[in-house]
């Protein structure tokens, strides 16, 4: 009870019933309560000496502090062996609150759920995880809560079916660059942007990014050399992008507000930035580059060079993602990790060579990666507005552009409206924010997507279509969706590396695939503070190696290689569909 409802505090009721008082309905009339403090360093034993010690244990439910809807499950205790009792309290509905009633004599249980509280796959679930927890507990005593292995035969092997298809199957080994010179190749007229400094064809993105990237070549930018970017959203800032990613350089976008602290991290000596930030940057970097549009135009045109020296686990972007002492931290995603997450959600959320994808964000969200790359790489156009307008007017904004697509925040989501977008097809949302009234709000006139990702995951790791899911059909509720491009699994949260959660319990989502960030870009340097070694503990901490419990699962177990994962540190439940329901952060 305290796995599947999240608590350390278990309440339920108790009926210690005797079996020659005849008829079935009489036990319900003799209830009472108990309520049990699951502590995660406390042992099973020590767990039930604190029950029989308790002094309200079989205080009756009426009159006492708490009340029949206090709790909604019931344990029965039947003395005896009473099969016929046992046959007959099936036919009885489950009374007042009560969604779950556990009957159990000394020979067997039953397990009596309401219908509209759980599907039947739930119910043989929670009963087969019922055994398989009483006979851990049996045979173990001495362990700790956190350490009861609770998953079954049953639940072990729908895990294993949602997770049949090996991610690493599905990794494109490719470079971003790569998959932009196959459209330039296709519809080199297309337009493969178009925003407020105008539309840029195909071809001309590729002849542009040619003559940058050859004269960053010149100064020596080329792999393992990081290139900072202090730039808001303009066809210029990707063609620089694109140019830096040809030499088999790094792109590091930062913030624009306060660059310093990106700077003194990476330790880089080349930042491509805009006019207005050089007076920022002035003096932290050995090089600026700046007034693209002007510079680019005096650079003569460029032989089309191919750099063969690139390698797809080479390392495309660095982005910084929110640490635990909200220090940013550099997270390291290489080209395969990119093209395998922008090609998999990009035909996941349709995009095509006649999408639109409006951006939104800024080029430091990793979501960036995905409005201008997974764009340009399915053939589509990357529409963007000035800061000052998108902000101002939005829906005009998506209106003029005649955009398709878009990825948005739950609160940019409710400046929309069907009638002032109309030309919008699809909009994601990676956030835990969507309501049920966003999706009723749009469910008759796009797809909306529900995403949820982590910058370590490089951009999402599960979708769904908010509007035709049958959770929130039936059940009046969002959840995150599947697994996209890798594999998911839900652990103990005290104990990762040991134990799964049954279906139904709360635990830690782990990510597995070739979607994950190499890691943490780290300068070496020895001069760090005390919150720069938590940062660093927990980073270390990030990623784990094949977990004990991985052995369960021989058939989708890869042979050979080590299994990598990572620890999203997010609360979660699978549904009975496979699907993931957000519960909550983990406390640091």
């Amino acid at each position: 009870m305290s796995k599947f409802a999240n608590t350390s505090h278990v309440v339920f009721g108790v009926a210690e019933a005797n079996h020659t008082r005849g008829k079935a309905q009489e036990y319900l009339q003799t209830k009472s309560w108990c309520h049990v403090y699951v502590s995660g360093m406390d042992t099973i034993l020590e767990i039930l000496k604190q029950v029989e010690s308790d002094p309200r244990r079989g205080c009756p439910a009426e009159g006492s502090e708490l009340t029949p809807a206090t709790f909604n499950t019931e344990i029965h205790l039947v003395e005896g062996d009473d099969s016929e009792y046992m046959d007959k309290i099936c036919g009885y509905p489950c009374p007042g609150t009560i969604d779950v009633q556990l009957y159990i004599s000394s020979k067997q249980f039953v397990c009596r759920c309401r219908a509209s509280s759980m599907t039947g796959t739930v119910a043989q679930s929670l009963c087969e995880t019922f055994k398989k927890t009483i006979a851990n507990i049996l045979a173990h005593p001495r362990q700790t809560a956190p350490s009861v292995d609770m998953l079954c035969n049953y639940d072990r092997s729908r895990i294993e079916r949602w997770n049949k298809i090996d991610p690493w199957n599905q990794t494109i080994k490719a470079c971003v660059h790569d998959l932009v010179r196959i459209q330039v190749s296709s519809q080199p007229e297309s337009l493969a942007s178009d925003g407020w400094d105008g539309p840029m064809t195909f071809r001309e993105l590729w002849e542009q990014s040619s003559r940058l990237s050859f004269y960053l070549h010149d100064l020596g930018v080329k792999q393992g050399i990081m290139v900072l970017f202090s730039m808001g959203l303009s066809k210029w800032a990707i063609i620089a992008m694109l140019a830096v990613l040809r030499t088999g350089a790094t792109c590091v976008p930062i913030d624009l507000l306060d660059p310093t602290h990106y700077i003194q991290t990476i330790q880089a000596k080349l930042v491509i930035a805009t006019p207005s930030q050089v007076d920022k940057l002035f003096g932290e970097v050995e090089y600026i580059l700046t007034d693209l549009p002007n510079f680019i135009t005096l650079l003569a045109p460029a032989p089309d060079v191919y750099e063969p020296g690139i390698s797809p686990r080479d390392p495309a972007f660095v982005m910084f993602t929110s640490g635990i002492t909200s220090r940013p931290k550099p997270v390291i995603l290489d080209h395969e990790a990119i093209c395998t997450n922008i090609l998999h959600l990009a035909e996941t959320l349709k995009i095509n060579d006649r999408s639109r994808v409006f951006q939104c964000s800024s080029l430091t969200s990793n979501v960036s990666i995905s409005d201008i790359f997974g764009t340009i790489a399915r053939g589509g156009c990357v529409c963007y507005a000035t800061e000052h307008d998108r902000d101002a007017d939005l829906p005009r904004m998506i209106s003029s552009a005649q955009a398709t697509h878009v990825f948005l925040t739950p609160t940019l989501l409710r400046e929309l409206s069907p009638d002032t977008a109309a030309s919008l097809h699809v909009i994601s949302v990676i956030s835990d924010g969507l309501t049920i009234s966003d999706v009723l709000k749009w469910q008759d006139h796009v797809s909306l997507f529900h995403l949820y990702g982590n910058t370590e995951c490089t951009i999402c790791c599960t979708a769904t279509d908010a509007c035709h899911h049958d959770r929130l059909k039936y059940h009046g509720r969002l959840n995150m969706g599947r697994a996209m491009s890798c594999r998911t699994w839900i652990a103990e949260p005290g104990n990762v590396h040991r134990t799964l959660v049954p279906i139904g319990g709360v635990g830690e989502l782990l990510i597995e695939g070739g979607i994950l960030a190499r890691g943490y870009y780290s300068s070496k340097d020895e001069d760090k503070d005390e919150d720069e070694d938590e940062d660093e503990e927990t980073m270390t901490d990030a990623f784990i190696y094949d977990p004990e419990w991985l052995a369960r699962f021989p058939k989708i177990r890869p042979s050979g290689r080590k299994v990598r994962m990572y620890r999203t540190r997010d609360l979660v439940r699978y549904e009975s569909d496979g699907s993931i329901k957000f519960v909550g952060r983990m406390a640091m």
